[in-house]
């Protein structure tokens, strides 16, 4: 990159609604010394989009409503965990050793999934369509159409990140 590539790269993700500090980050992880990272950012003025609005940051939304997923899953399979160890009556007939390695490996997958989503991946796109379709036709197959519109905005929130610049 040249410096008008740096310009042209600082203005394009400004407009993506990331913040500056990410940005001189991203630069920075690049390759780039902090002079002409400095010199990029004094050049080029904070534009906002043609509605005069910062577009929202798809890339960070999905990361978050991906970790999100998978802490509630962690928590989910700590709630299980003690009610297997203890035995309880209610629910020894549904909580078995695979549930929870199920609860767990699924919960692994939706934390890894999210930060590919924090970096920026390219892979984060093909990991998160792939995972949320097992997951949507799984909850089709059990009936279960409240849940399937969590899923459904996952699946917008990843196509709209699909649509914004890759660092």
């Amino acid at each position: 990159m040249t410096n008008q590539q740096i310009d042209d790269y600082v203005k394009q993700s400004r407009q993506a609604g990331i913040s500056d500090a990410e940005i001189k980050q991203k630069l920075q992880e690049s390759g780039w010394d902090n002079n002409a990272v400095s010199e990029a950012f004094k050049d080029s003025i904070s534009t906002p989009t043609s509605t005069g609005k910062p577009q929202k940051d798809y890339w960070r939304a999905a990361y978050k409503n991906f970790l999100h997923f998978s802490y509630f899953g962690y928590f989910l399979f700590l709630v299980f965990l003690v009610l297997w160890i203890v035995k309880h009556e209610s629910v020894s007939k549904f909580i078995t050793i695979w549930a929870l390695i199920l609860t767990f490996v699924v919960s692994t997958l939706w934390f890894v999934i999210s930060q590919l989503f924090k970096k920026h991946h390219k892979k984060a796109i093909l990991a998160g369509y792939v995972f949320l379709s097992v997951i949507a036709l799984s909850l089709l197959w059990n009936g279960s159409g409240i849940a399937l519109l969590l899923i459904l905005y996952l699946f917008y929130l990843v196509y709209k990140a699909s649509k914004m610049p890759v660092v």
